[in-house]
């Protein structure tokens, strides 16, 4: 799904509440452990989420 959001083939419905929860389970210890990725990635990657979706 995020890689159809990503071609602009889909499009993603967020609130900016959703996006608040979305940023504090990435931050989560055991959600970045788990993904591998570090604090900044996660960022990133919410940062891209704001930026394709439509409200």
């Amino acid at each position: 799904m995020l890689r159809l959001v990503g071609q602009r083939r889909a499009t993603l419905l967020l609130t900016p509440t959703l996006l608040l929860e979305y940023e504090a389970v990435c931050h989560l210890a055991e959600h970045r452990l788990a993904s591998g990725l570090p604090a900044h990635d996660a960022d990133r990657f919410l940062d891209v989420l704001a930026l394709r979706q439509s409200p």
